[in-house]
């Protein structure tokens, strides 16, 4: 196994030799902390492993080189949680998008119980929910323009038009404690600005707003992204293109509704020894 040299002080080097507890001091003092405390601060847990890992190099010791590189081996193979059930500082990094990026295709793929879409659920916890996703072509002289999006369903709120959603809650079973926040990414092969980008996020906000009642509450995080592949131009009535930005906006908001939608019935009741969420009813 090959080792980073790195400059120590002679006095450190006994304490690291010694493993005392002075070296756990040390890191508190310079802001890594230690992994039961780390809970409360998400990126610092990771910080942590790095530093045992460079430690490890300095002091040619070979157990705890292994153990950071397995932790940080770990992480880098998790993903989002929802906080119901599993580790919510776990995030995904760019090997991760890499990897989604590889695995596209132009087939048919999963949704509902995939991916993020594994711990979403629906009405605070008490129906399941997960991934959906829909796209759109554009009519006329802009048919060759197509918007998609894809959505993670994991709102406080319920499908528009529920009569009395503290009942249909009660219905739900078990509610179990966790965070609330519907994510939509919108896509499009229209040649967009940065500005013209950001308000397209915004009217795709609607989407949100005609699927799920209530929605952008303090109990959610209700997001949207959009990216634009620029690759083909968009023709409109007039010679500045409003008018097709317009109608392309508007379909925006048109796919995040079907996809949170899809999202809702693509779902499938779960069961486990902690409790069961059933599906939302078609």
């Amino acid at each position: 196994m090959a080792y980073r040299r790195e400059r120590c002080h002679s006095a450190d080097w006994q304490h690291w030799r010694g493993r005392c507890s002075w070296w756990r001091t040390r890191y508190a003092r310079n802001g890594c902390f230690r992994p039961h405390d780390a809970g409360r601060h998400r990126g610092r847990r990771r910080a942590y492993w790095w530093q045992c890992l460079r430690i490890g190099c300095c002091l040619r010791s070979a157990a705890m080189v292994r153990r950071a590189r397995a932790r940080l081996r770990r992480r880098r193979r998790c993903g989002a949680d929802c906080a119901r059930g599993g580790d919510f500082s776990l995030r995904p990094d760019e090997e991760m998008g890499y990897q989604a990026a590889l695995a596209a295709h132009a087939d048919e793929f999963r949704r509902g119980n995939v991916g993020a879409g594994i711990g979403a659920a629906l009405g605070r916890g008490s129906f399941k929910c997960g991934v959906g996703s829909a796209s759109m072509r554009m009519s006329g002289v802009n048919s060759h323009i197509v918007i998609a999006a894809l959505a993670v369903v994991n709102a406080a709120g319920l499908p528009l038009g529920v009569q009395n959603p503290s009942v249909a809650m009660e219905h739900g079973g078990l509610k179990p404690a966790g965070l609330n926040t519907t994510l939509a990414v919108v896509a499009t092969n229209a040649k967009l600005t940065v500005a013209e980008v950001k308000r397209t996020s915004t009217a795709a906000h609607d989407g949100l707003a005609r699927a799920l009642s209530p929605v952008h509450t303090l109990a959610d995080g209700d997001t949207v992204f959009t990216l634009a592949s620029c690759a083909q131009e968009l023709s409109g009535a007039d010679s500045s293109g409003t008018i097709a930005l317009i109608e392309l906006q508007s379909m925006a908001a048109l796919v995040v509704q079907a996809a949170i939608e899809d999202g809702i019935q693509a779902a499938e009741s779960v069961q486990t020894p902690a409790g069961g969420l059933p599906r939302w009813p078609a």
